[in-house]
C-alpha cells in the first residue's frame, strides 16, 4: 500500500484497535493467475500474530487458502473533505481515511475439534453471551461445520495508513474536524474522532513526515 510518511501508522496498540473495531475485511488471494476476493470477518490475535476466519466450502477461494499467500484489507472510517473547510487558498477536494493491510500465508484447519475450537473463539469474540459454544457437540452444529473451510493466517507484515490531513497546518486540521463533526453523519464523526486522536493530539502512532516537499 502506498503510504506517504506523514500518514503511516506504526503503533501496535492503535493497529490492534483498528483490526478489532473494523474486523469485517476483504480477503484477497491469487493462484495461477486467478484473483479472488471475499468479504469476511477476521479476528486478530496479536499474541499469536495471526488472523482466524472461515469461508463457505462452496466458495472457490477456499481452494486458494492452504499454504497460500493472501492479503486482508481492513477499511476503517472514511469521509470526504471539502477544500472550503481548510480556510486556505489553492486547495482541492480529498478523502480522509484509515486502512490496514495485513499480508500473510493461510493454513487450512482440518481437524474437526480444532475447527470447533476456532468457531468457539470467533463466536465469543463477537457474541460473548452466545449459547452456541456450549452446544458445539450438537449434530446440527457439527453438520454445519462441514460446510465451511476454517483457516489461520500467519501474519508476515502489516501496513497501516491514517490519512487525516496531517499534511495541513494544525489550524486547518482543526477546521476540518469541526466541519466533519457538524455534518451529523456517523462516519464523518468517526473520522473526526480519529483526527482528534492522531492528527491534532500528535499521537506517537504517527510518524513525522520526512517526505521531501513535492515528492509523491
Amino acid at each position: 500500500m502506498y503510504i506517504p510518511g506523514s500518514f503511516r501508522l506504526n503503533d501496535a496498540r492503535i493497529i490492534e484497535t483498528l483490526l478489532r473495531e473494523h474486523s469485517f475485511a476483504m480477503l484477497v488471494t491469487a493462484k495461477d493467475g486467478d484473483l479472488l476476493a471475499t468479504h469476511v470477518p477476521l479476528v486478530y490475535y496479536p499474541a499469536e500474530s495471526a488472523l482466524y476466519g472461515h469461508l463457505a466450502r462452496a466458495n472457490p477461494q477456499a481452494e486458494h487458502l492452504d499454504n497460500g499467500e493472501c492479503l486482508a484489507v481492513f477499511q476503517g472510517p472514511h469521509a470526504y473533505v471539502s477544500p472550503a473547510w481548510y480556510g486556505l487558498p489553492n486547495q482541492v477536494p480529498t478523502w480522509n481515511y484509515i486502512a490496514v493491510h495485513v499480508y500473510g500465508r493461510a493454513q487450512v484447519i482440518e481437524d474437526e475439534e480444532a475447527v470447533a475450537d476456532l468457531l468457539q473463539r470467533l463466536i465469543l469474540a463477537y457474541d460473548p453471551q452466545s449459547a452456541l459454544p456450549a452446544d458445539r457437540d450438537r449434530p446440527y452444529y457439527r453438520s454445519l461445520m462441514r460446510g465451511i473451510v476454517a483457516f489461520r493466517i500467519d501474519i508476515e507484515r502489516i501496513e497501516a495508513a491514517a490519512k487525516l490531513s496531517q499534511n495541513k497546518p494544525i489550524e486547518a486540521r482543526a477546521r476540518v474536524v469541526e466541519a466533519l463533526e457538524s455534518l451529523g453523519d456517523a462516519e464523518a464523526r468517526r473520522v473526526a474522532a480519529w483526527m482528534r486522536r492522531l492528527s491534532l493530539a500528535g499521537d506517537p502512532g504517527r510518524e513525522t513526515d520526512t517526505t521531501p516537499k513535492g515528492a509523491g
